[in-house]
């Protein structure tokens, strides 16, 4: 058998003579085993050693390449070596010198807040600390400081008050040195510090003096930064503008203000000039939060302005602490709070407190808030109405309507009328449909903008002075913006028609000094006694009436008192007051005279300046020989009667009593006729009818009264309440059952505050009524839950000695108001204060009676 085998590469059979058997078999039957021929395996050996030998080519190649990268390596690492050696050079250097920078910075900052920290700590030490200047050395030394802090602290502060005194330098005769006091308490000094003006009255002795506050010398210096800064605008300023420093100390900053001289079209050398007319001075805000600068509002009112409308004061609730803080002595204020947001909007009006005023209820605005006043200063009555519109709000038809309502209820009954606020209009875009709107109301009602000028740190005429056309506004100044807050300080002169008001003289005759039978024999010879002279009743009368009046001159003369409303019980006297009548008398009757004498010489009455010269001997050359007007001579009189009460009552409880009984009702008790039937007598037996319930039954018979007096006004009344407060046991004294005002119910509390206690004497010696405005603020707060939506809370407040508050005052004559529309008796007014006053003065003397008891039981050897 033939072997043939297939090649496994070119597939070529073959045949194989010497191919054993066995190894035939094998190839042919396993398909693993191939067959491959002699020359295909030397045709692959060659080609296996070709590349055998490209590769070896290749490797050479690589190995050439290898060695290449071997040297730039050894390069790199030798580049790579010396970078990082110089790399740590200078990043030892840079980190040195930032190190080195970093801990001079921390050095410095470490110094500055060390220095900081010194200077705060000396500002500290140095706060209670006053200098005085030029006051001559001596022994008196402590005696004179104590006499100026006690002068112009009206008895308040005095030696208890002071730390030490020691003077500053070495004692010298030609360098008149300084004096440092210390005081407990920096109150006391800002005390002294803020009446300094009132230096000039403190006598010949000490005066020329100077007042400082204890600076360090980077105050000092910055103060006179300031001052300097100050003078140099001033003087560059060509309107007219102030610049003055104000502020606490280190607080300081430079205020522009109006300097009105300069625009005033009135004065002596002007025929213009009119000496009844009065200039007041009236200011505009949006004060933006009256908490973080009361002193700022303060220094506004002190430094000469008569009125002061402040917009968004955000002072939160009625009267509070801010507002009283922001207000100097001398004025008092109107406020409104915005009911459903205390804390945002909020008007308040500052004026001075010898102006008549009333407030004006009006309703509540859903598009602004306003209030509004009626002042009277002069003869001159206009109303006022603060009014601020929030920024906040879109302006829409609903604003104008509720504007316009307001005017018209204003309008009825107020012949002029001053609106000033916070429009948020911007009534310099002319083309604007608000401002045209605006502008279309003011027509309609006859009033006048007065304010042209950008008015917002923003841009914008937004604070507006709206007035009647006829009302008397001299000029118009503004502020630049961000001074005090983001809006122009607006400030106006007005001219109004000034006259002194009419004081009401009492005169009382000494009926129990009457000589009975001088009397008759006066009677029995004055013509009355004779037949009737003629058949006229109305003659026969006068000319009785006229004898009985000669008579009782003659035998009891009438006494001069001083005014009842400043406190006057009868200290003038009839022979100071003798001099003063004849004179006003004799220049009054000079007419009458010439034409009874003859006219063929000149009449010289010696008589007349005999008697002038001893008046003015007394009195001084303070009144003109012709003026008829008996006031006029008789206030020289009063005056030197006034000023030996003061000084006779110099302590710090004679000053609260004679400020408190000046009071309305006060004194309205002495213009009540003594009648037992109705309870007006204070004698013997009426203090002797009650002995121990003191300060409650007092509380409790004022009570009554008033209840009564709702009573009478036809609105019915429950006494002490329960559960009008959730919280507590607190029950106000009476509460309305039907609506008070703008159909809210009235809830009330009395409270009768000590004028003469501890705790408030040192307020009462300086101004009076400020106990019922501390217990005002108590009462109000205890129950504040009670002035909502559908309740209003009133306390009626009203000190021992007479004074009240004006929300008090407001009331009372809100209820006299309804009471008089029920009975239609305009006495009613006489009635109720002269009532009140009795409870006061019959009580007080139920205090002292049961007092007095109390000692002598408890003592009963005395």
């Amino acid at each position: 058998m033939a072997k043939n085998v297939t090649c496994s590469e070119n597939s070529f059979r073959l045949k194989l003579a010497n191919f054993i058997d066995d190894m035939y078999e094998v190839t042919r039957t396993c398909i693993n085993i191939r067959y491959y021929c002699d020359t295909c395996v030397k045709s692959s050996m060659k080609q296996a050693m070709k590349r055998i030998e490209k590769m070896e080519e290749n490797n050479d190649e690589i190995i050439k390449k290898i060695t290449l990268l071997d040297n730039s390596e050894k390069k790199l690492c030798t580049e790579i070596n010396n970078l990082k050696s110089e790399l740590n050079k200078t990043f030892a250097s840079v980190v040195g010198s930032e190190v080195k920078k970093s801990v001079d910075s921390i050095n410095l900052e470490v110094k500055n807040v060390s220095k900081t920290i010194n200077s705060v700590v000396e500002s500290k030490e140095r706060e209670t600390n006053m200098i005085v200047f030029r006051l001559k050395e001596g022994d008196a030394d402590k005696t004179s400081i104590e006499k100026i802090v006690k002068h112009l602290t009206n008895g308040t502060c005095d030696q208890k008050n002071i730390v030490k005194i020691y003077g500053l330098g070495k004692k010298s005769d030609i360098i008149t040195l300084s004096i440092l006091i210390k005081f407990d308490d920096v109150k006391n000094k800002e005390l002294v510090i803020r009446n300094s003006h009132r230096l000039k009255s403190i006598g010949d002795d000490l005066t020329g003096i100077g007042l400082s506050h204890d600076l360090t010398s980077e105050q000092r210096t910055e103060l006179k930064q300031l001052v300097s800064s100050s003078k140099k605008q001033e003087s560059e300023d060509k309107e007219g503008f102030l610049y003055r420093v104000r502020g606490d100390v280190g607080k300081w900053k430079v205020l522009v203000k109006v300097q009105y001289v300069n625009f005033c079209r009135f004065g002596p050398g002007n025929k213009k000039y009119n000496t009844n007319e009065k200039m007041v001075r009236i200011g505009l805000l949006n004060v933006r939060s009256i908490n973080n600068k009361v002193d700022d509002v303060y220094g506004m009112i002190y430094d000469g302005l008569d009125i002061l409308v402040l917009c968004e004061t955000w002072h939160g609730t009625e009267g509070s602490i801010s507002v009283r803080l922001a207000m100097p002595p001398g004025f008092t204020f109107v406020n409104f709070v915005r009911p459903h947001d205390p804390g945002h909007g909020g008007l308040v009006i500052y004026f001075r407190s010898d102006f008549k005023y009333k407030k004006i209820n009006l309703p509540l605005f859903s598009k602004f808030e306003a209030l509004a006043i009626r002042l009277k200063i002069g003869i001159d009555q206009f109303c006022l109405i603060a009014l601020y519109r929030p920024g906040s709000e879109q302006t829409t038809s609903l604003f104008f309507e509720e504007l316009i309502s307001m005017l018209e209820f204003i309008t009825m009954s107020e012949a002029h009328v001053v609106l000033m606020g916070d429009f948020n209009i911007h009534v310099e875009k002319m083309d604007s449909p608000f401002t045209l709107r605006l502008h279309e109301i003011l027509d309609m009602f006859q009033l006048v903008n007065h304010v042209n000028q950008q008015t917002h740190v923003s841009g914008g005429t937004l604070d507006l002075v709206i007035c009647s056309q006829d009302f008397p506004i001299l000029d118009t100044k503004i502020d630049p913006c961000s001074v005090y807050s983001d809006h122009s300080y607006v400030g106006v002169r007005v001219a109004l028609n000034q006259v002194r008001p009419k004081l009401v003289k009492a005169c009382v005759r000494p009926w129990k000094d009457l000589n009975e039978k001088c009397f008759v024999e006066a009677l029995a010879n004055s013509p009355v006694a004779n037949k009737c002279q003629s058949d006229d009743v109305d003659y026969e009368f006068a000319l009785f009436s006229g004898e009985i009046q000669q008579i009782s001159d003659n035998l009891v003369p009438m006494r001069g008192t001083l005014p009842i409303c400043v406190g006057g019980l009868g200290l003038g006297s009839a022979a100071e007051l003798a001099t003063s009548a004849f004179l006003a008398s004799a220049a009054a009757t000079v007419a009458l005279r010439d034409l009874m004498l003859p006219r063929d010489g000149i009449y010289v009455d010696n008589f007349r300046m005999q008697v002038y010269d001893m008046w003015r001997a007394t009195n001084g050359d303070v009144v003109a020989f012709e003026k008829p007007s008996q006031k006029h001579w008789i206030a020289p009189c009063l005056n030197r009667s006034n000023d030996r009460l003061l000084q006779l009552n110099g302590s710090t409880f004679d000053k609260a009593r004679i400020m408190a009984v000046k009071s309305e009702l006060g004194s309205a008790c002495l213009r009540a006729l003594p009648n037992t039937s109705c309870g007006t007598r204070l004698d013997d037996s009426c203090v002797r009818v009650s002995l121990g319930p003191e300060r409650q039954a007092r509380h409790t018979a004022v009570n009554e009264y008033l209840v009564r007096c709702f009573q009478k006004a036809g609105i019915p009344v429950i006494k002490e309440p329960m559960g009008l407060i959730e919280e507590g046991a607190f029950r106000p004294d009476g509460y309305t059952i039907t609506p008070w005002a703008q159909g809210r119910f009235l809830a009330w509390d009395v409270a009768f505050p000590h004028t003469m206690a501890d705790r408030y004497i040192g307020y009462t010696s300086v101004e009076a009524g400020t106990a019922v405005l501390k217990a005002s603020d108590f009462k109000n707060e205890k129950y504040v839950s009670l002035n909502n939506l559908s309740k209003t809370f009133q306390t009626i407040c009203i000190e021992t000695f007479g004074p009240t508050d004006k929300r008090t005052s407001f009331f009372i004559k809100e209820l006299i108001r309804k009471i008089v529309n029920i009975t239609g008796d305009p006495n009613e007014d006489n009635y109720l204060k002269q009532t009140l006053s009795l409870l006061l003065q019959k009580f007080n003397s139920f205090c002292i009676l049961d007092g007095a008891a109390r000692c002598l039981t408890a003592r009963p050897g005395t």
